[in-house]
């Protein structure tokens, strides 16, 4: 468990771990999504895509991430364990 400090009071807190999915914008990326949306909730489901605005329909959390920008991955994966829609 991680420890916050908060108004000179330790709370315990679970940390929440959220799947990123890349290239959620894709055929394949965006299946994925809709399997998980189906076995987990859609708070612990993170979309990453170069265009985050094709996501707008999905009641998901959306990250605009683009591997040919390396810094834009690094801001998007904080928190989350990735995993990546290739075929």
């Amino acid at each position: 468990r991680l420890l916050y400090y908060n108004s000179l009071i330790f709370k315990k807190r679970k940390p929440i771990m959220k799947i990123a999915i890349t290239g959620a914008s894709g055929e394949l990326g965006r299946l994925i999504v809709n399997r998980l949306l189906t076995k987990i909730p859609a708070e612990q489901i993170v979309a990453l895509a170069r265009t985050p605005e094709k996501l707008d329909d999905l009641n998901i959390e959306v990250r605009k991430a683009n591997y040919d920008f390396p810094e834009t991955l690094t801001a998007a994966l904080i928190r989350s364990c990735l995993f990546q829609a290739v075929r």
